[in-house]
């Protein structure tokens, strides 16, 4: 069935009020009314043939060897108001259990070896978010540590940094409490080339182009205490399904065009001067364009499912009902990539507007 996308999100603020209307005591309404349809915490999530909810996701690299991740991300709900880089936060707590995936426990949670444990934290931007159910997703990446590495060696879990501040991650990363003034006049790729990482001009062209200043066990992707720019901006197409009158619970976001196959992730510098490699020598908002794809390593998309905001980990409470794969729920081809025919936006141009057109589901 086709409807109009501006129809749909009228449709579901309309649902939120008669929400709050008849029962005052939902959590997730109350929490939700008035946050873009990010707002929320969302965890990797699929569904078997029998329905059953399947909390991590499997990739292969080049040479067929599987690897098993979960993801999780927070979001605030205030991307509606962020122009550049200062309104919408996002937190991310990855998990890379390796070749052997993990093993899921009654209560929903997982165990297992974990080969690579990080949590970031930064800003994110939506294009079409205000009135359609699918758009355009940046993720700037400001903040992040490494409790495999160092902070494993310190002592430090997730449960130490999970609610890390950017004043946190600063003051751990120089080894003082100045927090945001450790940015103030300073050039951190000048601090020294031994912890600046792809720092300069010809190094942004290579791997994976981004720069950053790593020191014990946190990296700090942003520069310039009075005009922050970021050093890792991420480009995502994204698609969310199954409203529910607190908002929408299941995500996918891809670096895939709606044909399944394209490429149109891209990764941005806002650090350095224009790229030497023929990349375009224009400056966007987001940056310069520095490669294609993302730093998922060999994932292509994340679908995820919302959880309610009275959650408190000891088990999982979904606000998603909804038993349909991911396949089936987000169109995907033989490869496991969404495709949507019915899209019209023009999502390799980061700059062009999301298309008003209709949605299918």
């Amino acid at each position: 069935m086709k409807r109009n996308n501006k129809l749909l999100a009228l449709f579901s603020g309309l649902l939120v009020m008669v929400g709050l209307s008849v029962t005052s005591c939902n959590p997730d309404v109350a929490a939700s009314f008035g946050k873009d349809y990010f707002f929320g915490t969302w965890k990797t999530t699929d569904f078997d043939s029998n329905g059953n909810r399947q909390t991590y996701y499997k990739v292969s690299d080049e040479h067929g060897v599987n690897y098993y991740y979960t993801i999780t991300w927070k979001f605030d709900g205030k991307s509606e108001n962020l122009f550049n880089t200062d309104g919408g936060s996002f937190r991310q707590h990855l998990i890379n259990w390796g070749t052997t995936p993990p093993n899921p426990s009654a209560n929903g949670t997982l165990t297992g070896s974990k080969e690579n444990e990080t949590v970031w934290i930064g800003a994110y931007k939506l294009k079409g978010n205000s009135s359609y159910s699918r758009g355009k997703l940046f993720l700037y990446y400001e903040f992040g540590i490494d409790l495999a590495g160092e902070g494993a060696a310190s002592g430090l879990n997730y449960n130490d940094v999970k609610d890390w501040t950017s004043v946190d991650f600063l003051n751990r990363a120089f080894g003082n409490s100045l927090g945001l003034d450790n940015l103030d006049n300073t050039d951190l790729m000048a601090i020294g080339n031994s912890k600046v990482k792809k720092g300069t001009a010809a190094e942004i062209n290579s791997d994976d182009g981004t720069s950053a200043y790593v020191n014990n066990g946190v990296t700090i992707q942003v520069r310039n205490k009075a005009k922050p720019v970021c050093s890792d901006v991420e480009y995502f197409r994204f698609n969310l399904k199954d409203a529910t009158a607190s908002g929408y619970s299941r995500m996918m976001a891809t670096i895939l065009d709606k044909n399944g196959t394209t490429t149109i992730g891209k990764i941005y510098n806002q650090w350095n001067s224009a790229p030497t490699d023929g990349r375009s020598s224009t400056r966007t908002s987001y940056g310069y364009d520095v490669k294609d794809g993302c730093s998922w390593g060999y994932a292509t998309t994340r679908c995820l499912a919302r959880i309610s905001v009275s959650d408190t980990g000891n088990e999982t409470q979904w606000v998603s009902s909804d038993t349909r794969n991911n396949i089936t729920l987000f169109h995907m081809n033989a490869q496991g990539n969404s495709v949507d025919n019915s899209d019209t936006t023009d999502y390799t141009e980061t700059e062009a507007a999301v298309a008003d057109g209709t949605a299918e589901e």
